[in-house]
Order: C-alpha cells, then sequence, then structure tokens
C-alpha cells in the first residue's frame, strides 16, 4: 500500500508507476460533513451557536419574568415543590417537602436554586441562571453530530443516493478501489468547475509531448500539473500507462498552492485490479475516484454541515426556549443529555479504529461518562435508565468487542461512586439506603391509576386516609403495590393507556390547554413537525448506516417507552430533541448539499 504522503519506493517489477499530482481540497473535504463552513472555525462555531443559544433563552426570561408579580409565578406542581425545597436548603433545614419527607427530589436541581431563594427577585435571577446553564445544549448537539457523523462512516459509510462519503475515505492513499457504497464516475470536472475534456485541458500538445506519448511515457512537468485527458480504456492499454499529462500551460489559470497538492502512487498490482473492476486504465481510475472526491467538495464546500445545523436547531428550539423559563429541570437535563449522548458516541469506535480509547485519553472518557450520568441522575431520577441504555450503545457502537465491557463498566462504577454519598445520607435520614427518591411509588400509581389520562393527576393523593400516617417509606411502599396492582388487573387497559401517552409525548403542540391554541401552538406544531419531517428523511437518505442510527436514537426510544408506563407529556420528550435534531440536521444537510442526483455528464455539460 502506497504511504499517505505520497512517499517511499513503487514497485518496479511489474513496471513504472506514472506519479499523479492532483488538486485535493483537504480542508473542504474534511469540514463538509464533519466539521463546519470554512469561514468560520470550530471553536467559533462552538461559542456563536452558545451565544446565540444564550441571547434566546435570555431575552425570553427577561421578556416574560422581568416583571416582579410574573416572575413569582409558579404554574406547575413540581415548580412549587422545587423552590420550596430549595428554600428548606438554604435555611439549613436539608431537602424537606410540603409533608416533611426528605428524600422525594433528587438534589441537584434545589441545591442549583437554593442561593436565589434570599434574593429580591430571587426567582427570576434563578431563571436567568438557568438560562445560562441550559445554552450548553446548543454546543453539547453540535459536538454530539460530529462524533456521530464519524461514528456513521464507521458503520454505513453514509450509502444513498447523491450522499458524501467520510473525510477519512477521501484522505485515504486513492489506489483505483471503489470508495465504501459508492461507484466510480469517470471524474467531469475539477474543483473549479474546469470540466476534464474541455477546451482549456485539450490545447495543442507540443512535439515534445506527442513524442512522450508514442513511448508510453507519461510525467508531470511541475508540482502544478494536473491530467488533461481520462478515457475509458481498452485492451491495448497496458496496465501503467496513461494519456498525456498537459503542460502548465494548458491548465487553468488557478494554479493551486503547495499545501494543495498531495503525490498519489500505488502499486502496479493494485491499479491493474481497479482497471479490472471499473473499466478504465489504472492511472484513469486513480483520477476517477480523486476527481469524484474533489468535484463533491466543490460543490458542498459553501453548504452549511450536519453539526452547525443540529447546533443551530437546538439553539433555536422553541421549547427548549420556552423550558428555561419554568423552574423545573427539563431546560438542565437536555443540557446534561446530550452531553451524555456525545461523550457515549464518542466511546462507541471500536479498538481498531480508536487504540487511544485504551489509553489515557480512554480512561478520563469512560471517567467523565460516569460523572455526567451521575449528574443527569442527580437532576431526575428517570435518568437511572442510562445505566442500561449506556452501555448498550457502547457495545452496539462497538460490536460488543471486549473494550465495550470495559466503557460499561467503569461508567456504572463512577456513576454508582457519585451517588453513593446521596444514598448514605438517605440511609441516614430515612433509614434505607435509597439510591434515587422515594416518589417512584407514587410516580408509577400517578401513570396508571383509576380514570387516568395520560397526564398527572395527584391532588386526590395529599388527602387519602389512608397514606395520612405512613412514614415516607412505607409511603413509596404503599403507592408502589397499588401502581403494580393495577397493572396486573387491567392489562389491557394499560397498553391503551400507553398508546395515548406516547401521543401527549409527542403531541406537536403543548398539552396545556393555555398553549394549544394562538401563536404558541402554530410555532411548536410547526417547528416538531418539521423537526420529525427531516429526521425521517435523513434516516431515509442515510439508512445504510444502522448501528449509527441505533447508537443515536436509543435514549430516544427508551425514554419514551417508559413514559408510556409513566406520565406521558411534551416535558418529557424536551431533553429527546437534541438527539431528533441531530437526525434532522442529516436530512436537511442532504437536500442543501445534493439536491437531485444527477449523472457526472449533465454536471460536466452545466459548467462548461
Amino acid at each position: 500500500m502506497a504511504r499517505r504522503d505520497g512517499g517511499g519506493e513503487p514497485d518496479t517489477q511489474t513496471g513504472r508507476v506514472g506519479v499523479c499530482w492532483v488538486t485535493m481540497r483537504k480542508t473542504s473535504v474534511q469540514r463538509e460533513w464533519c466539521g463546519q463552513p470554512q469561514w468560520l472555525s470550530r471553536r467559533g462555531w462552538l461559542i456563536g451557536i452558545f451565544l446565540i443559544a444564550a441571547l434566546l433563552r435570555v431575552g425570553w426570561v427577561a421578556v416574560r419574568f422581568a416583571d416582579p408579580e410574573r416572575a413569582s409565578i409558579l404554574a406547575y406542581p413540581d415548580e412549587e415543590a422545587y423552590w420550596l425545597s430549595a428554600t428548606s436548603l438554604a435555611a439549613g433545614r436539608g431537602l424537606v417537602d410540603e409533608f416533611g419527607y426528605q428524600a422525594t427530589y433528587m438534589p441537584a436541581y434545589p441545591a442549583l436554586l437554593a442561593p436565589f431563594t434570599p434574593l429580591p427577585q430571587g426567582m427570576f435571577w434563578a431563571r436567568v441562571a438557568q438560562a445560562i446553564l441550559g445554552s450548553l445544549v446548543a454546543p453539547a448537539t453540535f459536538l454530539l453530530a460530529e462524533r456521530w457523523l464519524r461514528l456513521g462512516k464507521r458503520t454505513g459509510s453514509w450509502r444513498s443516493s447523491g450522499s458524501p462519503p467520510h473525510p477519512e475515505q477521501c484522505e485515504r492513499p486513492l489506489q483505483g478501489r471503489r470508495l465504501e457504497g459508492h461507484s466510480v464516475p469517470r471524474p467531469s470536472a475539477w474543483a473549479d468547475g474546469t470540466s476534464l475534456s474541455g477546451s482549456k485541458l485539450q490545447a495543442d500538445e507540443s512535439e515534445s509531448s506527442a513524442t512522450k506519448t508514442q513511448a508510453g511515457e507519461s510525467e508531470p512537468s511541475d508540482s502544478n500539473t494536473l491530467i488533461a485527458e481520462n478515457k475509458p480504456s481498452d485492451s491495448k492499454t497496458p496496465v501503467g500507462k496513461s494519456k498525456p499529462l498537459a503542460s502548465k500551460t494548458q491548465v487553468d489559470e488557478r494554479r493551486p498552492s503547495s499545501s494543495e497538492i498531495r503525490p498519489i502512487q500505488a502499486s502496479p498490482s493494485s491499479l491493474e485490479a481497479a482497471s479490472v473492476e471499473t473499466g478504465y486504465s489504472s492511472l484513469e481510475a486513480e483520477l476517477a475516484e480523486a476527481g469524484s472526491s474533489i468535484s463533491m467538495a466543490h460543490d458542498d464546500e459553501r453548504k452549511m454541515s450536519v453539526p452547525v445545523l443540529a447546533g443551530l436547531a437546538a439553539a433555536c428550539d422553541p421549547f427548549l426556549v420556552f423550558f428555561t423559563g419554568l423552574l423545573l429541570t427539563e431546560a438542565l437535563f437536555a443540557a446534561v443529555l446530550a452531553g451524555v449522548w456525545w461523550v457515549t458516541v464518542c466511546c462507541c469506535r471500536d479498538g481498531s479504529q480508536d487504540s487511544a480509547v485504551r489509553g489515557r485519553l480512554g480512561l478520563w472518557r469512560m471517567v467523565g461518562l460516569g460523572l455526567l450520568v451521575c449528574l443527569a441522575i442527580m437532576l431526575r431520577p428517570a435518568a437511572t435508565l442510562l445505566f442500561g441504555v449506556v452501555p448498550l450503545a457502547v457495545f452496539i457502537g462497538r460490536r460488543f468487542d471486549r473494550q465495550a465491557f470495559v466503557i460499561a463498566g467503569v461508567t456504572v462504577a463512577v456513576a454508582m461512586i457519585g451517588l453513593l454519598p446521596w444514598a448514605t445520607r438517605n440511609r441516614a435520614t430515612v433509614g434505607a439506603w435509597v439510591w434515587t427518591t422515594t416518589r417512584g411509588g407514587i410516580s408509577l400509581y400517578d401513570g396508571v391509576q383509576q380514570g387516568a389520562t395520560g397526564g398527572s393527576d395527584l391532588a386526590h393523593t395529599k388527602t387519602m386516609p389512608e397514606v395520612a400516617d405512613l412514614s415516607e417509606l412505607e409511603w413509596d411502599a404503599h403507592f408502589r403495590r397499588e401502581a403494580w396492582s393495577v397493572i396486573r388487573a387491567e392489562p389491557d387497559r394499560i397498553a391503551r393507556l400507553g398508546l395515548q401517552k406516547l401521543r401527549r409525548t409527542w403531541s406537536l403542540t403543548p398539552n396545556v390547554e393555555a398553549y394549544r391554541r394562538g401563536a404558541v401552538a402554530w410555532v411548536g406544531a410547526v417547528w416538531t413537525a418539521g423537526v420529525l419531517f427531516l429526521a425521517a428523511l435523513g434516516w431515509w437518505r442515510y439508512r445504510h448506516a444502522t448501528r449509527a442510527w441505533l447508537v443515536l436514537l436509543l435514549p430516544v426510544v427508551a425514554f419514551t417507552l417508559l413514559h408510556m408506563l409513566f406520565v406521558g407529556s411534551v416535558r418529557y420528550r424536551v431533553p429527546l430533541m437534541p438527539m431528533m435534531e441531530v437526525a434532522a440536521a442529516a436530512g436537511l444537510a442532504g437536500i442543501l448539499a445534493r439536491g437531485p442526483a444527477k449523472p457526472p455528464e449533465a454536471n460536466a455539460g452545466e459548467r462548461a
């Protein structure tokens, strides 16, 4: 195999190999699908996307809650419960709810709110702080999309009509091989639009060039030489020979810089195999693949990339913006979950592809993933689902290799160690090793009780005489028993109720009656419908990357199924939208970058 830099000695046993100098826009190829437009750096996009998200969220809070009277309104029961717990924590009484129970809510969110409770207009400033922290969801989504595309390259090569190869495919030495999932077309144009068969490259050749052609030699005149002709080979064309090279006076006035030039060298055996497979001569097979990659980079270098589109979508998501103004965990949990899934996808490259995962970087990556999982659970107890979802994603991404078990084990161990202080505190206060909260029983009961509609309705449980004198642990156990009794007695109703919860969770408009009409409803419906449509389109265009799609959508499926058993609501869908917006960005980028697929000859005619 030829060296990537073009160095090394060619195999001279079967004949001399011509060395081609082909213009490769490496930067634009790398940035088209896994990066960002050339006019702004990766770091610049991350900062810019974060600032856009922060501006929208802080602006929403300032407009909506600047009035002190409106800022003090808590519209949801959970808002009141969180603020009460934060007030109790700030006063030094610990996490105590309205019933005097001490383990009904996870501590991370009340701890965030606690410093704001003594302040004038504390609720307003708590919302501002939440808006800034919640803006991290946008750069996290950018990073998730970036890594997911790299994973997709490994799994399915984004094989679809008009879909691009991954940059790493274009970086490999061009040895006349087919791109994974792509046929090898004849190059119809260079990156600047000049047709290979155009008049610029068909000027009269000098006598010396004709002499070299008859002798079967083909040598570049200097480092700026391009290939002039690339016609299909016939049986008379010997392997290792090629058509004459144009002199530097015959090429387009645009001369590539030295940084854009890369030599390509391959053994005669590989070129002979390529000529048999493609029907081109050996050197023409090299140029076909190179020309295809160059033309692709040129056509799409001005298009927005998937990470940028995904990050902007997360920054502008109206539901994510709306929930930053509520004292609920949705906005922060969305940012943390996007971070969890970004690192999870980073760990999904198998050992043959990412040797660094076995080294120091890999260790810190696993520890960081465990800490993020712990933080997600400390925000919302339903995130304990990640104990199963994250390892499953790693197993799928790494094809159940040995390192996948190491990553899963370290991640779960670190998360458990992070939860240990909370469990120890609960052991001392409520008398049991409670690793999350004591609300699991009543939450399940809320979703399956008699008369349940899929939404939450717990007002009557506060006055139930049978639980009035129960301790916190007994209270939790009572509702857990009641819930499972209902599930066993009425499985048909529970199944129908699950479908209703699914509809509520993925409703185009909010479930709250006050927001189901007017501008809010229209904005929410149009946005959600657009994201879902583009996500479906993205899946269809790149459906061959099955493993990458499974990894990306695994948390979406898992949390949706969870809330088909518990309560279903749009608020529980909000943290899943970054994954859907990555999929939607893939669909939108495919439309922007590719358009209708055209044969190379048609493209050449348009450019000529």
